[in-house]
């Protein structure tokens, strides 16, 4: 899943000039802060939000409308039906994953169901940040650092899923929680304390299995740090922006051309391949089970992006449901490689000689997601 609001935003790439995107607001609009709150106002007003147990929200997106509908209603806005405006929400309640769908004109629910599946939902930040510091203050993980001759103000921990090898039924809810030593590095993924398996139990919020396998010596922190000391340089649009931003709407100054209806990152699936008990299981599904929108960065001008490129900011639930705002996670721009995307030279014109040369110029619209030691 993709939580960050991002559906409308060049998804659609079609020019300004065409009547197919002049309707405002835009069906596919990302949905707003305001709209986040309202479903979410709908949710907890539910039984579903009055139950025992801790609801958590996991993922709150636009439910895209039917491509033939939204087709239709972008052709001839003014006869065409509007689409419905609605949203889906993945939430945990009660040890459960319910699926909802929320009628966001009309604010109520329109289904809610539970999901039977044995896999999980995404993994939310806060419960993320809840369990790596679970070891911080249990007792067997104190010892083993100490034993490794290790200062624990030093250790960081991160969150690694399980991995799933053909089991058929559904276990419990867990995450192994692997740690590192940082001390002079930033590169703290280079200084594992291997050997050490943490299984924190998510629901529960508390450790529920731990192995000190092995005692292998830390690495040393010289040599492992990858920041540079000098500024980075930029490039720019030499020849201005060609393109326009309206809402979500991106559009190049160019002829009406259809390119793309939907695109985006089904999975990047990440196996490590390590047959030791401290390894075996890293088989990360980074989209899927921790989400780029939720590690978006925000992007840095004139180093992540070039001079004069338009930025713009992305919005997620949070685990409680309420909207959180990522500044400048999104930036566009044309690239100009100085490569030729065509040209000619005709010689045997009266005239004299012609050029025409046409530069290959890109349009770029980025952003970064950063999962732990992996930049998307």
């Amino acid at each position: 899943m993709f939580p960050l609001i991002f559906s409308a935003l060049l998804l659609s790439l079609f020019s300004t000039s065409c009547s197919l995107i002049s309707t405002s607001p835009h069906p596919l609009d990302s949905l707003t802060p305001d709209e986040i709150t309202a479903i979410r106002r709908v949710i907890l007003a539910s039984p579903l939000g009055s139950s025992s147990g801790p609801l958590s929200f996991h993922y709150v997106g636009l439910d895209e409308p039917d491509k033939p509908q939204l087709l239709s209603f972008l052709s001839n806005p003014t006869a065409a039906p509007r689409p419905p405006r609605r949203a889906f929400v993945v939430a945990r309640a009660g040890k459960e994953t319910r699926e909802i769908y929320v009628d966001i004109t009309n604010s109520k629910i329109i289904s809610d169901s539970t999901y039977g599946g044995i896999g999980y939902p995404i993994f939310t930040l806060a419960e993320q940040a809840a369990a790596v510091s679970l070891p911080m203050s249990y007792t067997p993980f104190i010892e083993s650092v100490a034993k490794r001759g290790v200062d624990l103000s030093e250790v960081i921990c991160s969150t690694f899923s399980v991995g799933w090898f053909g089991e058929r039924k559904k276990g419990k809810r867990v995450l192994k929680v692997p740690c590192f030593v940082a001390g002079e590095t930033a590169n703290f993924y280079a200084r594992p304390l291997e050997g050490i398996t943490i299984v924190v139990d998510m629901d529960e919020m508390q450790i529920v299995e731990y192995r000190d396998r092995v005692q292998l010596p830390v690495p040393k922190a010289e040599g492992t740090d990858y920041r540079r000391r000098t500024k980075s340089g930029s490039v720019g649009q030499p020849e201005g922006t060609g393109f326009e931003i309206n809402g979500n709407i991106i559009s190049e100054k160019c002829a009406c051309r259809r390119v793309l209806y939907r695109g985006f990152v089904s999975e990047l699936f990440v196996p490590y391949m390590d047959p030791v008990d401290e390894w075996y299981y890293r088989t990360f599904f980074d989209e899927g089970e921790f989400g780029f929108g939720l590690w978006a960065s925000p992007l840095v001008p004139e180093a992540d992006c070039p001079a004069g490129a338009a930025f713009l900011d992305g919005y997620y639930a949070g685990q409680d449901g309420k909207p959180i705002k990522i500044e400048n996670v999104f930036c566009v721009f044309q690239r100009y490689a100085g490569d030729v995307a065509w040209r000619h030279t005709e010689f045997g014109l009266l005239e004299g000689v012609i050029r025409e040369v046409r530069p290959e110029v890109s349009l770029v619209v980025r952003m970064v997601a950063a999962l732990g030691n992996y930049d998307y």
